[in-house]
């Protein structure tokens, strides 16, 4: 049985691409002062693991000294969906 997507795919390639997303928490200040705040990175699963630890395999989302991270992961799946490149499953 062929995935949902390649039925609303028509004639259009279907790639199915992992992304491994982590979110860490920072300080904001270069003084002592700890000023948290989380950001989130995201990168390509489909890399070699060799690749992956390269700094230029992994991309800045987002950040925010406000939001908790439920609030950014969730705002990130947003994003993904409303390219239309993506689809959540």
């Amino acid at each position: 049985m062929p995935h949902p997507l390649y039925a609303k795919a028509g004639d259009y390639l279907v790639k199915i691409i992992p992304v491994i997303t982590f979110i860490d928490n920072v300080s904001g200040n270069i003084t002592w002062q700890w000023n948290k705040h989380y950001v989130i990175y995201a990168s390509n699963a489909w890399l070699p693991r060799e690749m992956l630890s390269h700094e230029w395999t992994i991309r800045f989302v987002t950040s925010s000294p406000h939001s908790s991270p439920m609030e950014l992961m969730e705002s990130f799946r947003k994003s993904l969906e409303y390219e239309k490149l993506f689809y959540i499953i």
